[in-house]
């Protein structure tokens, strides 16, 4: 799940005495991701050298890059992180944890559709692996059958269309369009303070590249990580309207939806890895194979033990 802006990290080094290229990294434009690139767009002297943050549209079109190597590495769900490294046979490590979801990620109904049990529900989300984990949580929650739903491919750019067109019942969707929808009526169904599985996001890193990219993340971690978290805690005026222009949201829908998203910062990453990794990483993959979505799933390891 997550919009229109997403975060991409690239970092290529080359041989000694020849000029580095930007290291790259992607993330959609979900909530979590956007203090980095807010702070990038404020102070991009504050980033670490060789690093260019940029935000893709969708989900889709970070995991494509990502597996087109045309990035080192991605921010995304848990979800999307393990479904990557599935099916690449295990080609990627977790870096980072970048944030919980308490409520930024949810399933939202168009104005006046109310769900009935056992009727037909036309479903609207990304087609990534948390996108569908998040709609087999709902489709327990409430009892639904498989037979009962008919999904399609609906972008965040495409959300407000598709409720306006009827097109869909539901959009499986996160912060910031879940504000977005609100502003037009939408209501919320269910939301990740309700999923029994936690919704959690990840730097991940292609292995091979781990030894060239850890000095970037660990950069990253002592500067403009710290900065922009502390920047959006305080809410400091320029940062908290730079914010607001790229979430495309006012104060009260932006104030909202941080409420809904908790940040790890840089002291708290050995105890979040841990909990990642033994807590959070077998319920994801349990899921994962109990709504079918694969047989089996490949774990994923911290990329410290890549080196």
């Amino acid at each position: 799940m997550r919009w229109m802006f997403s975060c991409l990290l690239v970092v290529l080094l080359t041989a000694c005495g020849r000029p580095q290229a930007d290291l790259v990294i992607a993330s959609n434009s979900w909530l979590g991701a956007t203090p980095v690139h807010t702070y990038a767009a404020l102070q991009p002297e504050g980033m670490p050298p060789h690093l260019k943050p940029i935000m893709l549209v969708s989900d889709i079109s970070v995991l494509r890059m990502l597996g087109n190597e045309a990035a080192v590495g991605a921010v995304v769900t848990l979800g999307n992180a393990l479904g990557a490294n599935t099916l690449t046979h295990g080609d990627y490590c977790i870096a980072m944890v970048v944030d919980r979801s308490f409520g930024g990620d949810a399933i939202v109904a168009r104005p006046g559709w109310h769900y009935q049990p056992g009727q037909q529900v036309r479903v609207g989300l990304e087609d990534s692996t948390a996108a569908r984990a998040m709609l087999a949580q709902w489709m327990a929650h409430q009892n639904i059958a498989l037979t009962q739903v008919t999904t399609r491919a609906v972008l965040p750019t495409e959300h407000a269309v598709a409720f306006a067109e009827q097109e869909v019942d539901v959009i499986v969707t996160y912060e910031p369009f879940v504000q977005q929808l609100l502003r037009q009526q939408a209501r919320v169904l269910f939301d990740s303070t309700e999923t029994p599985i936690p919704v959690v996001d990840v730097l991940i890193v292609a292995n091979t590249a781990w030894p060239q990219v850890a000095p970037v993340v660990q950069a990253l971690l002592q500067g403009a990580w710290p900065q922009s978290l502390r920047a959006l805690a305080q809410r400091e005026p320029t940062f908290w309207q730079g914010l607001q222009r790229l979430t495309q949201l006012n104060e009260a829908e932006l104030s909202r939806a941080v409420a809904g998203v908790s940040f790890y910062p840089a002291d708290e990453q050995h105890m979040a890895m841990d909990d990642v990794l033994t807590k959070d990483m077998p319920k994801v993959a349990e899921l994962l194979v109990r709504a079918g979505i694969f047989q089996q799933v490949v774990p994923l390891q911290r990329c410290e033990t890549q080196q």
